[in-house]
């Protein structure tokens, strides 16, 4: 068990069960923001999702090495879409690609600019990739290149939506982190 005054560490993995508690309430986040999430945005722009579940994924990335934010990733895509009945659908390899190549974009910039941006800046750049890389998984699982066409409209979705949750995760960030570590696991 960890002293409530225990300072957040970066690069953890998952030397204790404390930090196996942390990543599965970190997946519970996760999953639970992508079922909200899917229920939520079509009363917005048809297609258009906030991504939510992203949170998670910021959250992650204080605490956890890359790797270990990657697996988080993929299980919460999986165990999310599979929630959903969605799993192996277009959807779920639309999602769990650009939701890969954003995790990949998210941790790079984690690492080397931490110290120049904020959660909502991880975020923009998480958001553009993530729309991008979607993209390319359309057009390669439909075969019509056609389709990149949309990506200013895209990437305007993509701001908009890093936007909401970069604000949500400098809003709450400190505090979900101070009380994940401050929190009784055992």
């Amino acid at each position: 068990m960890q002293s409530s005054g225990e300072k957040i560490t970066f690069g953890q993995t998952f030397g204790s069960p404390s930090n196996l508690t942390r990543f599965s309430l970190l997946l519970a986040l996760g999953i639970a923001l992508q079922t909200l999430d899917n229920f939520i945005s079509p009363f917005f722009i048809p297609g258009f999702k906030i991504g939510l579940a992203h949170l998670a994924t910021l959250f992650s990335l204080i605490y956890f090495t890359g790797p270990v934010v990657l697996l988080l990733i993929v299980l919460r895509v999986a165990l999310g879409s599979l929630l959903l009945g969605l799993l192996f659908s277009p959807a779920f390899y639309l999602s769990f690609f650009a939701s890969i190549a954003s995790g990949l974009a998210m941790i790079f910039i984690f690492i080397f600019f931490r110290r120049h941006l904020s959660y909502l800046g991880v975020s923009l750049v998480g958001s553009f990739f993530h729309n991008f890389f979607q993209l390319i998984t359309a057009c390669l699982l439909l075969n019509n290149w056609v389709l990149l066409g949309y990506l200013p409209w895209f990437s305007f979705l993509g701001i908009v939506a890093g936007l909401i949750n970069g604000l949500i995760a400098n809003y709450l960030g400190r505090r979900f982190l101070l009380l994940l570590m401050n929190a009784e696991l055992s």
